[in-house]
């Protein structure tokens, strides 16, 4: 089976799975941010082809992994954008 990268507006069901994805492996990013936070980011991030945007991707229908594209993810000039962000693939 192929793997595909979609606009996470296209498969908001998965917000939840990434979100918690996301919120155990980065902790130290968000100090005192809760479950819910990051739901409501992913959810923020799920206007397609819009900055900031979210993705996720799929094999065999499942998600396996997520990648952001943010206008900034550190103090930089401005013409440094759009950064990735937030890219996550299941170890399996």
């Amino acid at each position: 089976m192929e793997v595909t990268i979609e606009h996470l507006a296209d498969h908001q069901d998965t917000i939840t799975t990434l979100a918690a994805w996301i919120y155990a492996q980065w902790p130290h990013f968000n100090p005192g941010a809760t479950l819910d936070d990051i739901v409501g980011k992913l959810t923020e991030r799920s206007v397609p082809r819009t900055i900031p945007e979210a993705f996720v991707a799929l094999h065999g229908g499942k998600p396996i992994g997520t990648a952001s594209l943010v206008a900034s993810d550190l103090p930089t000039p401005e013409d440094l954008s759009p950064w990735l962000a937030s890219v996550y693939v299941v170890p399996e």
